[in-house]
């Protein structure tokens, strides 16, 4: 079909042969032709390739001539060229083959003319990549990714290279990763770049590096706090600004040897060599390795660099009081979302029937939730400013003092028990938080869900309850017990899972951002509503005041949100709506 289509729009073709695809081994292709292309600047000739997917994968269009690696923009090193291609017709192969020889007809015409070397500066990430020549251990910066050029540290481990602009910020990330490491960093440097270098410009020996590095600023004296006396070499990163944002790449210069052996002090006792000779020696003409760095600095984990709430979060201390599958997991979400203090707070322990809704798995049995929570949020992302835990309940820790919730910015509660929220309810009134608190629960078989905000001056949690804890407002009903039993003495649970419980938990993380976000002045109520169809099935059904409150859907399946109101009238219902 392909071939057809070719001879009927193109006419002529070649069919290469097994030792011709062999310059595209790389891409596993199933078949391929050399065309030659007339157009208005000359015949181009192009090899066609499509994969072993075809059609349901897009074939490759290859440059037959000299290589142009490096020299035009989006030519690869085996000539094939990066094409845009979004959506394409699978009904129509012959179509999608014509559509991208022509695509690459214009892109050749495009570097031809010089329209497209501005894509060298706006794509610097990848260039730079396609011209690494160090595969090695990777490089993560935890570096601010802007100027001044500046002398930074370095530590190297035997998995990756941590960059960062002081030894305090790779001691605390590599802490909360691994919990104990042996910390030994050298000097390193951040070179600023202005403007960026273009593929031919890329330093290739420690000369160019040496010369990039005194353009922008760096004297004698800073370089030479970057030369070793050990074999490790020095590391300098690159930064650049493009359209695009930021960008960070690396180069390391290595120890200068002779046959395994270091030439640095060769004819100066006692390896005293000048400064000079050392610099001429250390960045001399010997060929230097090109890496990428990967970003993990904070700012770039949580919205690449460009959230606008990214500061807000990162400042915020909030604290969890309960470090169940509910409080436990919307930890988990606050942290992943930029949260950058914690304090998590829970006196039980993880058992084994805990594992199947809760975030923490086999590793944290026996161990305090809180504890083990903690532990998990410092490893998966190192980057957190701080994590306290305090395996206590939360009545004691206030009242024996001092009060750990004093200078949060807001307080989560996700007990479930009725008389602890109470006790927070009447500590919030005289306390030092001055942001909200958030209640969250879940109602029988986490067929609904309630996320209430409590602002400082707003109506109190507790005027939404009877004097024993029963909500004015439960969104469904049940004819029977809810609960199973376990053999042992009280030992009940709700069998239900981690997905049901998914859509409550975000909705309560989700009220806590905006929280943090937007001041709370007015006490909120946000409901997540599950679907019918697996209420009814468990044996629920909507509560009457449910199924007459203003925005009632039975098919559910929504979240919706409410004002606090006090006990005489929980909700507007439709009626009361209408006078």
């Amino acid at each position: 079909m392909v071939e057809d289509r070719i001879r009927r729009r193109l006419g002529g073709f070649e069919r290469l042969d097994r030792r011709a695809l062999g310059k595209y081994a790389a891409r596993r292709p199933a078949a391929g032709w050399r065309l030659t292309i007339p157009t208005p600047e000359g015949d181009r000739r192009l090899d066609v390739i499509v994969p072993r997917q075809f059609p349901f994968a897009l074939p490759w269009v290859a440059f037959v001539g000299p290589s142009m690696f490096l020299k035009w923009a989006h030519f690869e090193r085996d000539s094939v060229l990066c094409l845009d291609g979004e959506g394409f017709d699978v009904e129509r192969p012959g179509a999608v083959v014509a559509d991208r020889i022509a695509s690459a007809c214009r892109l050749i015409g495009e570097c031809e003319r010089g329209e497209r070397g501005g894509d060298f500066v706006d794509e610097f990430l990848s260039y730079w990549g396609q011209a690494s020549n160090d595969e090695g251990v990777p490089i993560y910066s935890l570096l601010p990714p802007n100027g001044p050029s500046r002398l930074v540290r370095v530590w190297r481990g035997k998995r990756f290279v941590l960059v960062a602009d002081d030894d305090e910020a790779i001691a605390a990330w590599l802490k909360n990763r691994f919990g104990s490491v042996d910390i030994k960093t050298q000097s390193g440097a951040l070179i600023w770049l202005d403007p960026p270098p273009l593929p031919a410009a890329f330093p290739n020996s420690g000369a160019t590096v040496r010369r990039l590095a005194a353009e922008a600023g760096f004297t004698d004296e800073q370089l030479c706090e970057l030369v070793t006396q050990d074999a490790s070499g020095a590391t300098l990163l690159l930064g650049i600004d493009t359209p695009a944002g930021p960008a960070l790449a690396s180069t390391w210069v290595p120890h200068p040897t002779r046959r395994g052996r270091s030439t640095l002090g060769d004819g100066f006792r006692n390896k005293m060599v000048p400064a000079q000779i050392a610099l001429g020696r250390y960045f001399g003409g010997s060929p230097i390795k090109r890496a990428s760095v990967d970003r993990a600095d904070a700012s770039w984990i949580h919205g690449r660099g460009v959230n606008p709430r990214f500061d807000r979060f990162r400042g915020a201390k909030v604290a969890i009081i309960g470090c169940g599958s509910v409080g436990a997991a919307i930890a988990v979400l606050l942290a992943q979302s930029g949260i950058g203090r914690f304090v998590l707070i829970d006196p039980e322990r993880l058992a084994w029937a805990n594992v199947g809704r809760h975030p923490l798995g086999a590793p944290y049995v026996g161990t305090h939730k809180c504890i083990g929570l903690a532990r998990k949020i410092r490893s998966d992302f190192p980057h957190v400013a701080s994590v306290d835990a305090i395996a206590r309940d939360i009545e004691s820790v206030i009242m024996d003092g001092p009060d750990p919730l004093a200078d949060c910015d807001l307080v989560v509660s996700a007990t479930g028990s009725w008389a602890t929220e109470a006790f927070l309810d009447v500590w919030h009134v005289g306390s030092k938080l001055e942001g909200p608190v958030v209640y969250g629960w879940t109602e029988a078989h986490a067929a609904a869900g309630h996320a209430v905000a409590i602002a400082k001056n707003g109506r109190r949690f507790r005027e939404g309850f009877d004097a024993c804890g029963k909500p004015h407002l439960q969104v469904t009903e049940w004819s029977g017990p809810t609960t199973l039993r376990e053999p042992a003495c009280g030992a009940v649970f709700q069998p239900y899972g981690a997905v049901e419980l998914s859509f409550t938990v975000g909705m309560i993380a989700e009220v806590v951002l905006r929280a943090l976000d937007c001041p709370v002045t007015a006490s909120t109520h946000g409901l997540w509503i599950g679907r019918s169809e697996p209420l009814r099935a468990a044996g629920g059904d909507w509560d009457p005041r449910w199924r007459s409150t203003v925005g009632f859907r039975d098919e559910g399946g929504f979240v919706t949100q409410l004002p606090w109101a006090d006990g005489s009238a929980a909700v507007m219902t439709a009626a009361e709506a209408a006078e």
